[in-house]
């Protein structure tokens, strides 16, 4: 993702974790609001435009399916952009346990779209989120504060509101 590549040029310079942390809170509290702006436009346009262009009798559980999948972009953001202080200071061999963290999730993934698409985008959101935690929980002290919070109350609230959408519709 971009994000990490301006995180990356962002903290390359800074000596200190705490620095470096507030620098990329900065950077991800605004890259997090564009990529909701963005998901949440995304989202719209499958729940409201996809059904009227595509058979929802052939469609319905794909365009159901979209909605997670879309939603786990903000987690990644956060989950990506974190990984260049991580390597910066010392943390880079952690990086393969959130991988695997990741890797672990796969075969649930699969065994998920057997049965349901949208079975499988709740795990892939899962898999997301369970790797930002992975992160936070590796090196606490080189995540960024306000936008954990921040990537926390996006997708549960996101996960809300597709939720209650899929009860109304």
């Amino acid at each position: 993702m971009a994000t990490a590549n301006v995180a990356r040029s962002a903290v390359v310079g800074e000596a200190s974790l705490h620095d470096a942390r507030a620098i990329l809170d900065k950077l991800l509290v605004r890259a997090l609001a564009a990529a909701a702006v963005l998901v949440t436009l995304l989202i719209l346009a499958v729940q409201l435009i996809l059904p009227l262009l595509l058979n929802t009798d052939l469609w319905g559980q794909s365009i159901a399916a979209a909605g997670p999948i879309l939603l786990s972009m903000i987690v990644t953001v956060y989950a990506w952009s974190v990984s260049p202080v991580l390597v910066q200071f010392g943390y880079g061999k952690a990086l393969t346990y959130i991988k695997l963290v990741g890797l672990a999730f796969a075969p649930a993934v699969a065994i998920g779209a057997m049965w349901n698409l949208q079975i499988a985008a709740w795990l892939v959101l899962s898999r997301e989120i369970a790797m930002m935690l992975a992160s936070v929980a590796i090196c606490p002290k080189a995540a960024p504060k306000k936008s954990l919070i921040l990537t926390i109350c996006l997708t549960i609230f996101g996960s809300v509101l597709l939720e209650a959408w899929a009860l109304v519709r």
